[in-house]
This record gives C-alpha cells, sequence and structure tokens, in this order.
C-alpha cells in the first residue's frame, strides 16, 4: 500500500517547484489529507481521481513521512494536523522502527517543533528498547536532533545511545562524526569526555571526505568539550581553511573563529586575512551572537579588525542592539576595548539604551566586562545606566568574587564614580593585593612598555578571570613591607641564561593614608612611581 507523503497550504506551482517531480494538488477539509493520482501538470485533477486518507488512517511509517515531507519542504503545519500526527504518533509509536525514530526526531528539529513530553517520553522509551538496531547514520539523527531542539533525554536513554555509538563508531562518516560531536558538545553531557576523543581521533582519518559544515561543527566540538584535537587534524584543518572558509556564512565564520581561538590555532598570515576578508562579507547577515563570539575572538587570536571590518561590526551591532542578550553586550564592548576599536556615537547610543533594559539580567562577571571596558575606552555612560549598573552591583554583591569587587572598584574609580560604601567595605584585608592584579590589566602593560620596551610581566600565579582574555598569562609579585612593589622581568628563554645577567626593576607604588592604592585620577595617567 502505497504511503501519501502529503502538505497542506501548498500551491500547484509550489509543490513542482520544490520536488523534483510532478507533485499533484493537494489541498485540506475538516482534518483530512486529500492526495491527486498521478497526471501531468498542466491539468486539473478529476474528483473520481482523488482519494481521501485521514491521519487515524496512517500506520506509524505513514506518519513519520507524512511529517517529514513538511519538513522537507520547511512548511510548519497547521495545528490542527499538527495535532493530529501527534496523537497518531502516540498511538502507532510501539511499531515505529529505528528509521522512523530518527526520521520523526529529524523533522521536528528542522521544523523547530517542541514535542510534548507524552510524545518524546514515547519516543525515548521506543528508542531503548530498539537500540540495538540503529545504525550510525540514524545515532547521528537521533541526537543531533535532540540537541537542536535543547530537550533533555534521561540517562538510560543516554547511556544506551553511548554504548550503541561505540559499536557503529567505525561505520561513521564524515557527517556523522561532525553532526554527533556538535551534539555531544551542545547537550554538555556528563562523562561523554572518553567518546568524544574516540571521535576525534576517528575524525582525522576522515579529513579527507570533510565538508565545509563538517570541519565547522568537529573543531567547534572539539573546543567547546575541550578535546585537544591530533597534530595531523590541526595541519589538515590549516591546509583547507583558506578555501572553505569562502562558503562560510556569518553563524559558520563566528564558530569556527572562536573554535580556532580556544583550541590557540597558530594561524598563518594568508588564513588571517582570509579570515578577516570573510568576516567582513559577512557580517551584515550575523546575530548578536554571531557577533559577539566573532569579536572576542579576534582578541584571543590577536587579530586587528581593519577599518571596514569595524564599521560593518559597528553597523550590524547598531542595527541588531535590540536583540542583544546580556551576555553579548558585555563580551562585545569588552572585545571592542581589547581592540581599540572606536565605537561610533549611533553604536553607544543604542547599546546604552539596551544596557538599561538589560540591566537586572547581568551577571558579576558581565559587570565587570562592562566597567572595565568603559575605563579602557575612558568612557563615562548615560547617568540612568550608571546608576542601574552600580545598583545591581549592590544587589548580587554576595556572588563577587575579590577579584570581580576589586575590578569593579578600581574601574569605578578610573571613570570617577563614586563606590558605594557596600562595596567598599567588602574588601578583605588582603585588598592591596588583590586591588595591584586589576591594575595590571589595564595599567602596567603601558608601564611596562615605556621602562623596557617589550618588557614581560612574570608572576608568582597567573591573575584567573571569569571572562576571556583579562589577565591572562600575567602574574604579579607582590612584597608586603611599608611599600608595595610590582616587578618587571624582561623577557627570559631560560632561567639559567638570564638570572645572572638581568636585573630586576620594581615600580613602587606608595599607600595612601586609607591604606588604599592610588590608582591615580583616570586611565591616562599612571600611579605614584
Amino acid at each position: 500500500r502505497r504511503i501519501p507523503a502529503l502538505v497542506a497550504h501548498i500551491s500547484h506551482t509550489e509543490a513542482v517547484a520544490c520536488m523534483p517531480v510532478h507533485f499533484p494538488d493537494i489541498s485540506t477539509e475538516n482534518g483530512q489529507i486529500a492526495r491527486c493520482s498521478s497526471h501531468p501538470s498542466s491539468t486539473a485533477p478529476n474528483k473520481k481521481d482523488v482519494l481521501v486518507y485521514t491521519i487515524d488512517d496512517f500506520q506509524s511509517r505513514g506518519v513519520c513521512k507524512t511529517l517529514w515531507s513538511f519538513a522537507t519542504l520547511r512548511i510548519r503545519p497547521e495545528p490542527g494536523i499538527l495535532d493530529r500526527l501527534m496523537e497518531r504518533a502516540l498511538r502507532t509509536v510501539e511499531k515505529f522502527k529505528a528509521h522512523d525514530v530518527a526520521t520523526f526526531l529529524w523533522s521536528l528539529s528542522v521544523l523547530g517543533i517542541q514535542p510534548d513530553a507524552k510524545v518524546f517520553d514515547s519516543l525515548m522509551s521506543r528508542f531503548r528498547e530498539i537500540a540495538h538496531t540503529f545504525q550510525h547514520k540514524s545515532l547521528s539523527m537521533v541526537i543531533w536532533s535532540i540537541a537542536s531542539l535543547g530537550l533533555r533525554a534521561e540517562l538510560r536513554m543516554l547511556h544506551a545511545w553511548k554504548q550503541r555509538c561505540r559499536s557503529e563508531m567505525q561505520n561513521m562518516e564524515g557527517r556523522d562524526i561532525s553532526m554527533v560531536l556538535g551534539a555531544l558538545a551542545s547537550l554538555d553531557m556528563k562523562g561523554c569526555k572518553e567518546l568524544a576523543v574516540q571521535l576525534s581521533e576517528r575524525a582525522t582519518s576522515m579529513t579527507s571526505k570533510f565538508v565545509a559544515s563538517d570541519w565547522v561543527d568537529t573543531t567547534w566540538a572539539q573546543a567547546k568539550l575541550g578535546v585537544q584535537p591530533d597534530p595531523a587534524y590541526v595541519n589538515a584543518l590549516k591546509a583547507n581553511l583558506a578555501e572553505m572558509v569562502q562558503g562560510f556564512r556569518a553563524a559558520e565564520m563566528a564558530k569556527m573563529t572562536w573554535a580556532l581561538s580556544a583550541l590557540k590555532v597558530d594561524l598563518t598570515p594568508r588564513c588571517s586575512a582570509v579570515l578577516m576578508r570573510r568576516a567582513a562579507q559577512t557580517i551584515s547577515s550575523a546575530e548578536p551572537d554571531d557577533i559577539a563570539r566573532l569579536m572576542t575572538a579576534f582578541v584571543s587570536l590577536e587579530l586587528t579588525p581593519d577599518e571596514r571590518l569595524r564599521e560593518e561590526v559597528m553597523r550590524r551591532a547598531t542595527s541588531k542592539m535590540h536583540q542583544f542578550p546580556p551576555s553579548c553586550l558585555a563580551s562585545l564592548i569588552w572585545a571592542i576595548a581589547s581592540l581599540n576599536a572606536e565605537p561610533s556615537l549611533h553604536f553607544l547610543q543604542a547599546f546604552y539604551k539596551q544596557a538599561v533594559e538589560m540591566q537586572p539580567y547581568f551577571t558579576p562577571p558581565e559587570l565587570c566586562q562592562l566597567f572595565l571596558a568603559f575605563a579602557k575606552l575612558r568612557l563615562m555612560p548615560d547617568q540612568s545606566l550608571v546608576s542601574a549598573l552600580v545598583a545591581q552591583i549592590v544587589t548580587m554583591l554576595a556572588s563577587f568574587t575579590q577579584q570581580q569587587t576589586a575590578d569593579v572598584i578600581w574601574a569605578m574609580t578610573a571613570l570617577k564614580v563614586p563606590v558605594p560604601q557596600e562595596v567598599a567595605s567588602r574588601q578583605s584585608k588582603d585588598a592591596t593585593k588583590t586591588r595591584l592584579k586589576a591594575v595590571t590589566h589595564f595599567c602596567f602593560p603601558a608601564v611596562a612598555k615605556d621602562l623596557r620596551g617589550s618588557s614581560e610581566v612574570h608572576a608568582a600565579r597567573p591573575c584567573k578571570h571569569d571572562f576571556p582574555g583579562a589577565g591572562q598569562d600575567k602574574v604579579l609579585h607582590v612584597r608586603h613591607n611599608r611599600r608595595v612593589s610590582l616587578d618587571i622581568v624582561p623577557p627570559r628563554k631560560s632561567r639559567a641564561s638570564t638570572s645572572h645577567r638581568h636585573q630586576r626593576n620594581s615600580i613602587e607604588i606608595l599607600p595612601s593614608a586609607d591604606r588604599r592604592i592610588n590608582l591615580g585620577e583616570g586611565l591616562g595617567t599612571r600611579p605614584s612611581v
């Protein structure tokens, strides 16, 4: 019996344009879906040729194929038809085969339809029952669909999936591997690190068959999961990067650039130039998350956008500013400050307005990013924004770490913003050392450069932050005597060769009367030396 693959609300012309063969006229009436018998597209069908089926007549395969047809044509079914399909799926789910489960979930993910709890639980139960029959393609479709829909599968289902995935790993091709790795990274599954490493090793042997999307998903997943790729994979990536980037869209550009920065891939000048050029070409269609991710990646990769790219970023960010969530707002302004870019007036106006609206949702790391960025750019925001952000800091003060508190106080001091008593009183007895760490983020590199040219700051332990790029690889030596000193150590290749040749220079910062560090009037002035 031929199962009709039918869709609602498609005209004959649209159907013929979408399908590789002549597709008959389709109509719906009273919850019924009708299919005409085959006929030339130029002739109208006869009523006697019309076969009408109700959804209640569909078997399991018919339900899956009908939903697959909607997904393939990217047409969302009417609520009435969708509800009937879901009801029928519940009644026939015990007859679903492996391909049916995978197809049904894939169709839901493509259409962006969230299944209700009963449907999803039934599908997961059916998966556990027939997990041993799943092949590699169906396995990748299932886990990718669950991740795309943002659903949380039960542990028993995930355990069965991982066991079957290990059995089918040797049969997986490039697209299967990239889909599975991307899904694992999106789901943030516990206990999947070993599986991700095995999949990455398999990916290294399949790079010759990778297309651009496979490179993006695999590299991004490795960076997100903290899996260090094989050197052979990195070499193949760098060899193909310049060519594959030409077909990237904005989202793919952002994901790949962020992954390269997270994996600390050493790019060639040619690859860097190609990335910057393609970023300028695609930024006009970027979403807020793509813009923020791209700019922070440039900071980590130490790539300086040219004037054209900076203008395109400002223009696109300004037009999409009303959609920026708090995390993207903070990351974007911090990246702009770190790249020493000059934000436009229209950008700042839109940014201030959106930041005021998002004020209740900023977290401590994001508040730190905002104030440090304002201080770095020497920008004094609107009084309404400053008041809103300071109020948010006071509200969330219990969640601030000592380092975050020190950074906020330092930035407020640089901006001449009054520090609330609640914030100032939270300083620990070791506040001097903590405040000096904050100074190194913005003031100290300039001081070190003035004194030694290309000096490098070494430290007893790294200054760690909850936001990217701040204070990395810069450490501080502090001696708690009457005076607090910052030690500048020149670059060294080995301890044996430099310990007896170079002398250590100290910048002594005198504490003020209230035992706090005098940070000067602003970012442009150095501390008392």
